[in-house]
């Protein structure tokens, strides 16, 4: 025996996964492994046979009843040898909670209402949803996607009946939110004469929104404004309620509004819309504007990974996802041995050592009106070595500045990790998933690990040093990759970073709180920042040291603050008071760092979002914020 794997790694009661056992070389005739499980919640065939020829084999373990967490052991023994996994089992996810916002509402308006598991799944799940009574109508079902415990529709009220119960129900589980439907107001109710309006007959607070592109597509996103007025006399904030029509498209359910604050923008994500157009409605009090988003013309998607690296010997698997129903999922290139439930739409393979190379997948669907969608997935089978494709900084991605003294370093590559993600921010590890960093042949902590990026910091040493960096894990060491240490390597962190740019919305807040500077989502506690308030950046590449400029557009400012974040190693944030002349929508970020020699280095440049249209002084909205000059 020389390895045992479980993939997936876990199972949710009644779920199951393959135990995939690796010999130390093929064998010569078939040959039976015996199989244990320590727990009677997981069960496995007692032997799997190794054909004549390979050195892998895999045997599925099913999970029973599990009611609370727990964790199985795999035991695979061969001879005097014998490997074990940890199979962590966790039961099915259950309704928590229903609630939905505003919980009083007129004949004629919705409520938004958003549904919660007590823990996300792996699948796409339909949570059943029922009403009380007929006058408040709601989708009969709600889907809650893969990876996420919530999901959001709207409720219609159509007339005046007082207390209406609605209910989540999900594997024998439930949840309840009563809803009090009242008679409308002449606000609520009538509508604009002139034609094009979206302001009804009686508003004074709202005038108009608006919503652009006016035609979405899967996945991509809108963003609304919504124009307010006579909102100076107002001395709190107040909560702007938010809903959609459609429960596909993903909106936040309240925006705050400061007073003398005139427009609120919040973005709206489309994923699979169930109907041809949605009415986004924005309700302050009893008034309440609307428009309407077309979604004709959603082209169909399916989400598979783009590349993916396999050792032989381990199980690769993962699930095509159609973006809306489709009438039938196929597969063109399927590896031999390899298997993919076009029902479920689940791919499943243990490649051997005769298939290594780089293997193309093509999968296809027929959408219900009888059109084609391809999505292909390129895996590339080895023996799991590591291979570094370069180095480049954690934040900016950049490859010139990658490295300065305990900056965070990033590697990207292939089989870099063992096993799925693992992080440890404090930079207290020396080895995640089974993967080790050394540079200059010293091993340096290692703060997050994927098998396609790992994240290390970076040695203090002298400025233009050459770092020969490598990874190592139980496949074997990489080949070296060469950069330059450098005396600063400005980096500003991105929650787009992922995508390898180092660009998009900076992870930029509102000082003293966590709510990004952007536009309000539901993905993010987020809000457009007002010119002349304080906020924070996150960074690497710096010392509080170090002479630095933040550029807000065009404007040179000097951070109030520069201070390491405690328990995120190689990370810094900058307190920095936004300029009183801001742009309404969005704004670029930029780090510039004086070098002792008189040169500059620059970091990446990042967004965020801006909010203009107050015509108080922001002193008068909050007292953190800076009095304007004269």
């Amino acid at each position: 025996m020389s390895a045992l794997s479980c993939s997936p790694k876990g199972s949710l009661a009644g779920g199951s996964t393959i135990c995939t056992v690796t010999l130390s070389q093929p064998v010569s005739a078939a040959t039976n492994v015996s199989l244990s499980s320590n727990s009677l919640l997981l069960s496995i065939p007692a032997i799997v046979t190794v054909p004549a020829g390979s050195a892998v084999a895999g045997a599925t373990a099913t999970a029973g009843a599990v009611t609370a967490d727990s964790v199985a052991t795999v035991i695979a023994t061969l001879g005097a040898s014998s490997q074990s996994v940890k199979v962590p089992l966790w039961p099915n996810p259950t309704v928590t909670s229903l609630v939905c916002n505003p919980a009083t509402i007129s004949a004629g308006s919705s409520t938004t209402c958003n549904v919660t598991l007590s823990m996300g799944t792996g699948t796409v799940e339909p949570v059943n949803i029922t009403s009380s009574s007929p006058a408040l109508s709601s989708p009969g079902t709600v889907t809650v996607q893969a990876g996420t415990p919530t999901a959001m529709f709207a409720a219609q009220a159509t007339a005046a009946v007082g207390a209406v119960t609605l209910t989540a129900s999900y594997n024998g589980t439930r949840a309840s939110a009563n809803i009090t439907i009242q008679a409308s107001s002449p606000t609520s109710a009538a509508r604009g004469a002139e034609s094009g309006s979206s302001r009804p007959k009686g508003t004074d607070r709202v005038a108009s929104i608006a919503c652009k592109p006016i035609s979405t597509l899967v996945r991509t996103k809108a963003v609304c404004r919504v124009d307010l007025a006579r909102l100076s006399e107002a001395s709190d904030p107040e909560e702007l309620n938010l809903s959609s029509s459609d429960e596909s498209l993903k909106l936040p359910a309240t925006s705050t509004i400061q007073p003398g604050q005139t427009t609120a923008k919040f973005m709206v994500e489309a994923s699979s819309p169930s109907a041809v157009s949605a009415v986004i409605t924005a309700r302050l009090g009893d008034e309440m504007v609307q428009d309407t988003l077309s979604l004709d013309g959603e082209p169909t998607q399916l989400r598979v990974p783009r590349r993916v690296y396999a050792r032989y010997g381990a199980t690769v698997q993962f699930r095509v996802i159609s973006s809306a129903p489709v009438e039938s999922l196929r597969v063109t290139g399927l590896p031999p041995a390899a298997v993919f439930d076009s029902d479920s739409g689940l791919f499943q393979w243990t490649p051997d050592v005769a298939q290594q190379g780089a293997h193309q997948v093509v999968f296809s669907a027929t959408t219900v009106a009888g059109g084609q969608t391809l999505a292909t997935s390129e895996i590339e089978v080895g023996p799991g070595v590591p291979a570094i494709v370069k180095v480049v900084n954690g934040a900016s991605r950049s490859k010139d500045n990658a490295c300065s003294p305990g900056a965070i370093g990033s590697l990207e590559g292939r089989w870099l990790a063992e096993s799925d993600a693992n992080a440890d921010s404090t930079g207290g590890s020396t080895k995640l998933s089974g993967t080790s960093v050394t540079v200059n042949g010293a091993i340096v902590p290692i703060l997050a690990a994927t098998p396609t990026r790992v994240d290390f910091l970076c040695p203090n040493v002298s400025p233009e040093t050459t770092l020969e960096i490598g990874v190592q894990t139980s496949y074997g060491v990489s080949p070296p990759v060469q950069t330059l240490s450098k005396q600063a390597a400005p980096g500003i962190f991105s929650i787009d970073s992922i995508d390898g740019t180092g660009q998009g919305q900076g992870a930029i807040v509102h000082s003293g709180t966590s709510t990004m500077a952007m536009i309000h989502n539901y993905r993010y506690a987020s809000e457009a920042a007002f010119p002349g308030e304080p906020v924070t950046i996150y960074a690497t590449g710096i010392t509080a040291q170090d002479e630095i400029s933040i550029f807000v557009g065009q404007t040179e400012l000097r951070p109030q603050s520069v201070l390491p974040v405690p328990g995120m190693a190689g990370v810094y944030e900058l307190g920095v008071t936004l300029p009183w002349v801001l742009p309404d929508g969005e704004e670029v970020i930029t780090l510039s760092v004086r070098m002792p020699d008189g040169r500059a280095t620059s970091s990446n440049e990042v967004q965020f979002a801006t909010q203009t249209g107050s015509h108080l002084r922001p002193a008068d909205r909050s007292s953190s914020l800076a009095v304007p000059p004269e």
